[in-house]
């Protein structure tokens, strides 16, 4: 009797440890059960399949290869960037496609084309006004000393003013309809005929949004396509902010 009751507790040990490893082997679960190593916000967009017509109905490792696809337009560089994915074990495909990257919220409520990698995670109160460079000066995706360059600005350009980063000094400028990026504030003077004109409101997080649009393809020779808006806030991640379906475009 011993001898069984001690084998089965081994047994049981064994049963542990092997959950043990593979729970280690894969990283940890997430409320849905898949696994995941590290940030999953670094690879996956939760409802990436919002305004799909069988959103319901599609079974997880679709959702899974959607998901990475939406991630890695949502964080293309470029618009209409098209990335396309395959799953082998259901025989479904399809692409994201994106679009253009716009800066919500400032220059009087105005949508403007912003660089998708823009720091979206300083405070900025809302302001407008042309200003003048009195030096070279470097444009950067953050305002700080060493945010990445987008450009330098010659002693002279004009550029417009739309929110003030307050704490450190810094402008976040246009040029033309476009975001252009952050520049010190010592390295600007108002342009004559350029006043200050405070638009008013909160200082607040800007946001960055974009479109994306989803093309899927099933083994059964079904087809749907639909479309979302997904922005990315203050904690640099993506999320889906509405969907619907464009079945009736086709």
């Amino acid at each position: 009797m011993m001898t069984g009751f001690r084998a089965v507790r081994r047994c049981r040990r064994l049963i542990v440890m092997t959950l043990v490893l593979a729970l280690a082997g894969c990283g940890t679960l997430d409320f849905s059960g898949r696994p995941f190593s590290g940030s999953r916000q670094a690879v996956w967009l939760d409802n990436a399949a919002s305004g799909s017509r069988f959103e319901e109905f599609l079974v997880w490792s679709d959702r899974r290869e959607i998901d990475k696809s939406a991630w890695a337009a949502a964080g293309s560089d470029t618009s209409h960037a098209q990335v396309t994915w395959s799953n082998p074990v259901t025989g479904s495909s399809g692409s994201v496609r994106s679009g253009v990257v716009y800066l919500v919220g400032f220059n009087a409520g105005v949508e403007m084309q912003a660089p998708v990698r823009l720091d979206v995670s300083v405070l900025l109160e809302p302001t407008a006004g042309d200003y003048i460079t009195n030096a070279n000066a470097n444009v950067r995706l953050s305002p700080e000393v060493g945010g990445e360059k987008v450009t330098l600005l010659r002693r002279g350009n004009r550029v417009k003013a739309i929110a003030h980063e307050p704490a450190q000094g810094w402008y976040l400028v246009s040029s033309g309809d476009r975001v252009i990026g952050y520049v010190f504030a010592d390295l600007l003077d108002k342009a004559d005929g350029g006043d200050l004109l405070l638009v008013g409101g909160d200082i607040q997080y800007p946001k960055l949004c974009r479109e994306l649009t989803y093309k899927m393809a099933f083994s059964s020779g079904k087809s749907d396509e639909w479309l979302n808006g997904v922005c990315r806030d203050k904690n640099r991640r993506w999320s889906v902010v509405g969907g619907r379906s464009l079945e009736a475009a086709g």
